[in-house]
């Protein structure tokens, strides 16, 4: 959804630019309208999701849990940190925590420039909301990523350590880049996301140690 969201912006530009607008602060108000829809559209995607699942499906609301990569990990976390009380748990595999740190031509045709766009930065970019963190975090990084640098993990848990947040766990992963490549990487990730929602969204079941989930006794 956010490709097209991309050339939603790049025309917005091109008609102002076209109708002669060079005041920066006419360009800025334009962006803060996609900024917005930005914000809807991420609103539509996951807890207007969830709310579905639990009005039409009658799914438990109280055992919801988001996933997803790259992007995808940018949504899971402003999802739990934005809507904490929507989802239980949740992964977040190479997430963008701070768009001002990451591919300058795709961020900067979206939300201006960091440095004159302050506001635009903060509002889109999830380490800014992490104190409402309520679910059980995961995140999962490869090391090496020329994408989405790990570095934004390592400036996340830094935030989440000084906020005193507990229930979040960070997997690195040393050889991996943005799309992780050995066998074994997939299979540690993927054992870790499922014992995240086995444990939290199935409280009466648990992972045991190669025999997979089983029913709890109490």
């Amino acid at each position: 959804m956010h490709v097209g969201i991309d050339h939603a912006v790049r025309d917005q530009q091109r008609r102002l630019q076209a109708f002669g607008e060079i005041d920066r602060r006419a360009l800025a108000i334009g962006l803060r309208i996609a900024l917005r829809l930005v914000e809807d559209v991420r609103r539509v995607a996951v807890v207007d999701g969830a709310a579905y699942l639990v009005k039409a499906q009658k799914v438990n609301a109280g055992r919801i849990g988001v996933y997803g990569g790259s992007y995808g990990g940018f949504i899971t976390l402003m999802a739990l940190f934005t809507s904490p009380d929507t989802f239980a748990a949740g992964a977040a595999l190479r997430p963008v925590t701070d768009w001002a740190h990451y591919n300058h031509g795709y961020t900067s045709n979206i939300l201006n420039l960091p440095q004159s766009d302050v506001e635009a930065y903060k509002r889109s970019s999830p380490i800014y909301f992490a104190n409402g963190l309520k679910g059980a975090l995961l995140i999962c990084h490869g090391m090496v990523d020329v994408n989405v640098n790990f570095q934004d993990t390592v400036r996340l848990v830094e935030k989440l350590i000084e906020l005193r947040k507990e229930n979040w766990e960070v997997a690195p992963y040393p050889v991996e880049d943005h799309g992780f490549e050995r066998e074994e990487s997939w299979a540690d990730e993927y054992k870790r996301i499922l014992k995240l929602f086995v444990d939290n969204l199935q409280p009466d079941a648990r992972l045991t140690p190669g025999k997979g989930a089983r029913r709890g006794t109490n």
